[in-house]
This record gives C-alpha cells, structure tokens and sequence, in this order.
C-alpha cells in the first residue's frame, strides 16, 4: 500500500473510530449487496431495440403480403424498419423463422406447428380469424368433407395456410391423392377454375372481399358449403372453431350467401423468435391493434388482437403484459428511442435509491450506535463500582476495586470512537479518574 494509501485509511479509521479489520467486515458485505443488486437490475434491462427487424410474409399480392406492408408503415413511424420477406407462404415462414437465416417475425396460422417446432418460438398475437371457405359446382348441396372424394379439389398453393391447414381435415375424411384429384392452386387461379369447370371444389382462405371471390360465388351452380359437423371439428381439433356467417353477411344487396353457413377456421397469428426485443413485442401489439382491431366478420371490435393459446406455441409474456397494462408511461408521451434510454437510466437508478442511498444511512448509524453502546457499557461498570463503594462497609475490598478500576482505565485509554466523539471520550476518561480518586483508602480488614 503507498503511503497516501496508508494516510486515507489511518484518517478513516480515526473517522470511524473502527479497525481495519472493523473496516472490512463492514465494506466487503456492503459492497456485495451494492453490486449484488446492480446485478439483479441489470437482468430487467435490455438492450436498446433494434431500428431493424426482418418479417416474413406470403405470396406476392396476396393477404400477407398486403398486412405486412401495413406493418412496415406503422412500425416506421417509431424509427424501426421492417424489411419483408416475400414466402410461398406460412409453411415456409416457420421454417426461415427457426432456421436462423434472419427472420425475426413471421405470419403464422395456429395448427401448423408441432411441438418440437415451436421450440424457441413465442406467439405475439393473435390478429384475425381465418375461415375456411369450400366453394363447390354441384347439382346437389354437399354439407360434408368427405362428400368431396373422387372430385377435382384444389387444395391451395403448396406451403400456403389453406393448403397446411386442410391436409389433415382431408386425411380424417379418409381424402388422398389415390381417391381424389388434389390439384395445388392459389387462391385467385383456383377461383378461375371453379369458374371455368377445371375443378369442382376450391379451398380458399383468402379474404372474402376479393371481387373475383364474389363474383365466383354468384356465378351458376356454384355453392358455399355449410358444413353440417362444424362443430365436430372444434371439437377434433383445438386450433379450429366453428364460425358462422349469417345469410348476406358478404353482399346484402345480392344476398350472399342465399343462406346461413356454417364454416370452421383457425386464428392467423404473430409469431416470433421468443429473444424478441419486448419493445419490438409492444410496437408489434401496437401495430395489430391499429391494423386488426377493427369488426369483421367473425370478429368483434376490439377482439383482435389478443394473448390465447391457440396451438403448441406459447403466448409471449411480454405480449400478456403489455395487452393488460397497456402502452408504458414515458412511451405515451415520449419518442420510442428517448422513452427507452430514460427507462434504462430510472432501472439503473433502482439500486441507487433502494440500496446504496440507505446503506450510507444506515451504516453511520449503526456504527453510531455501536460507539454509543461502548461508552455507555464503560459508565454501567464505573457505576458498578460505585455502587459498591456506597453498599461496602467494612468488608469492602479496595484493592480489587482499584484492579477493577485500573482494567477499566485501561480499556477505555485504547478505546476507538470516531472523531466526532473526541469530546464524549476526554470526558469518560476523566470520569474514571474521578472514580479512582474516589476510592477510599482504607483495605479490607482480614480474618
């Protein structure tokens, strides 16, 4: 230790009126506490959002990719960049998703995910529902799935939500590729063969406003089924609900449907990696709310977006936080960038004022009290001693009081109190002087 090394700690111990061994008992578990609960602060404090995120889309002119040009437009307006991956649609968006190529978000639909895949995964949220349509040319009204073997089915583009989500519905209806003719086609060429008699049964699941789709559905011999065991299939599956669509629910002027449909559907979701910064999660649920909050459908006002477990992938608990608490204080009134550095700086504040401020209370206190305890058990043994000065008598032992007293003068010549109690010190030292001087002269007498 140099010798100013050796000065500070000499001022401090005479500060203190503490050792230097006092000294460390007391600032080693201090600073562990104060470091300790740095540490645990720095767990709630992440790092600054990135300005960038990569989302993954669908088809080129198709749904997905329409929303997801609605989420880059929203979510530009906070600084962040969204870059979008045009896919073949939600198939391929879970595989780029937990590949690792860079896809920090993608449109998924619930159902299509297996346990082992959602690994990693969270759901942000859910953001609309998504019905399946069966369109169909038949003399006779079908009302079930398994009614279409051995026709021409377009089942969706490969990879697409529709083509995902009916390959299973198809399979327990005992429907495959050696009984009926499964042709993969988009949605706006599988409405044209409808049209066209190339197929006789389109599964569709894109939105129901595409004029083509209500020109298909007006068209000669062409129906919507109404899907007699809807409700079979909710309860077969867990991701897929009964939905029902009131006669003229699409065009009430040329009441379509003619009549009240019973179809089923899964939810389209959010889903991303589950490191996903949570201000990236918020200004996503931000996003969804402006863009899928309005009535649809199959949907009230203010039902999307929203936390359910839907499938195998977990719900973000950012985002069930963030959906119940609402938009964070300083990010109400301030820009994204300066909300967040200010929330950074009040987490780190947190130990400061909860720890460090009370410590230095607390510590000068205590050792106050300790000092003050000290002085206080040296008065209690001169008052001792007087005590037996006054109840003596003959018998009175003064040898062993002045021993008794020279242990006590002795104890308080090296006695450590801080600076601040020079003046109490001087004082008790005169008070055992006091007491000594006190004792009588005479000795006990013996036998």
């Amino acid at each position: 230790m140099t010798r100013r090394g050796r000065l500070s700690l000499s001022r401090l111990e005479l500060v203190s009126g503490l050792s230097r061994r006092a000294l460390v008992l007391i600032a080693v578990p201090a600073i562990a506490v104060i470091v300790a609960s740095f540490w645990l602060a720095a767990q709630f404090l992440h790092p600054m959002p990135p300005r960038r995120i990569v989302l993954a889309t669908g088809p080129e002119h198709g749904t997905l990719q329409a929303y997801g040009r609605r989420y880059r437009e929203v979510l530009a307006r906070n600084g962040v960049a969204v870059e979008l991956r045009t896919t073949t649609g939600v198939k391929e968006n879970l595989e780029l998703l937990r590949s690792g190529t860079g896809v920090d978000v993608a449109f998924l639909v619930a159902g299509i995910t297996t346990p082992a895949e959602a690994a990693g995964l969270v759901n942000v949220a859910n953001i609309y529902p998504g019905p399946l349509w069966i369109l169909y040319r038949s003399e006779k009204e079908l009302t079930e799935i398994d009614e279409l073997s051995g026709r021409r089915v377009a089942i969706g583009a490969p990879g697409s939500a529709i083509g995902t989500l009916v390959a299973p519905l198809l399979a327990a209806n005992a429907i495959t590729a050696e009984n009926t003719a499964l042709i993969p086609l988009p949605f706006e060429a599988a409405l044209g063969a409808l049209r066209n008699g190339e197929v006789d049964v389109a599964l569709l699941g894109e939105d129901p406003f595409v004029p083509d789709f209500l020109e298909t559905l007006e068209s000669p011999g062409i129906r919507l089924m109404d899907l007699a065991r809807a409700d079979a299939y909710a309860r077969r599956y867990s991701h897929l609900h009964r939905m029902d669509l009131p006669a003229g629910t699409l065009d009430l002027a040329r009441r379509l449907p003619k009549q009240d449909v019973r179809l089923i559907g899964t939810v389209a979701m959010l889903a991303a990696h589950d490191s996903l910064h949570p201000t990236i999660v918020d200004l996503l649920v931000d996003a969804a709310h402006e863009i899928h909050g309005d009535q649809g459908y199959f949907e009230r006002r203010g039902e999307f977006p929203n936390a359910r477990r839907v499938d195998e992938i977990p719900v973000s608990e950012e985002s069930v936080r963030y959906l119940r608490g609402g938009t964070p204080f300083l990010r109400r009134y301030l820009p994204l960038w300066l909300a967040d550095f200010l929330q950074r700086i009040l987490t780190l504040s947190l130990p400061v004022i909860a720890v460090v401020l009370p410590l230095t209370s607390w510590i000068p206190k205590g050792i106050d009290a300790f000092m003050r305890r000290r002085i206080d058990d040296v008065y209690e043994q001169l008052r001792s001693i007087e005590q037996q000065v006054i109840e003596g008598g003959p018998d009175l032992d003064i040898d062993a009081l002045r021993s008794e007293v020279s242990l006590v003068e002795s104890n308080v010549a090296h006695l450590r109190v801080p600076l601040k109690y020079s003046r109490e010190l001087y004082a008790l030292r005169s008070h055992v002087r006091m007491v000594r001087d006190g004792l009588p002269e005479h000795r006990r007498a013996d036998g």
